[in-house]
C-alpha cells in the first residue's frame, strides 16, 4: 500500500468528502511542502467553503510554488471576497474579507521570496 502522505490527502479531496475533510487535506497539503499538491490546493481555491478556501490561500503560500501566483493575484481583483449567503461555512464576515486580504498578499510574498517568511511571525509585545 502507497503510503506517499501527499497522495493521502489528495484522496480525502474527492467531491462527496466534507468540508471539514477538505480543511483539514488542504492544510496538511500545506504543512508538507510538496508542489505536486500545488494544482489541487489552487483548485481548493474554488470549493463552496470560505473556511477550506482560506486554508487554501495559506497552503498556497507554504507551497511557495510561482505557479499559484496568477491564481492568487486574480483573488484580489475578483468578487471572490464577497461570497453568497448560500456558502456552507456561513457569511463572510468583513474582518474576515479584511483578513483575507492580508493573507493573500502575505503568500505572495512568501512566493515570491522563497524560505524568507516563517509560518507564524513573531509580533513585538507591547
Amino acid at each position: 500500500m502507497d503510503q506517499d502522505p501527499v497522495k493521502m490527502c489528495l484522496l480525502c479531496l474527492s467531491p462527496d468528502a466534507s468540508p471539514q475533510m477538505w480543511r483539514a487535506a488542504v492544510w496538511e497539503l500545506g504543512d508538507l511542502r510538496d508542489r505536486r499538491a500545488t494544482a489541487a490546493v489552487i483548485k481548493a481555491l474554488e470549493y463552496p467553503d470560505w473556511e477550506c478556501r482560506h486554508y487554501a490561500i495559506m497552503s498556497l503560500g507554504k507551497l511557495e510554488d510561482p505557479a499559484a501566483i496568477g491564481p492568487l493575484q486574480a483573488l484580489l481583483s475578483g468578487d471572490y471576497l464577497t461570497p453568497d449567503d448560500d456558502d456552507p461555512a456561513g457569511p463572510l464576515p468583513p474582518n474576515l474579507a479584511a483578513h483575507l486580504v492580508e493573507d493573500i498578499q502575505q503568500a505572495l510574498a512568501r512566493i515570491r521570496a522563497p524560505g524568507t517568511y516563517p509560518d507564524h511571525p513573531q509580533r513585538d509585545p507591547a
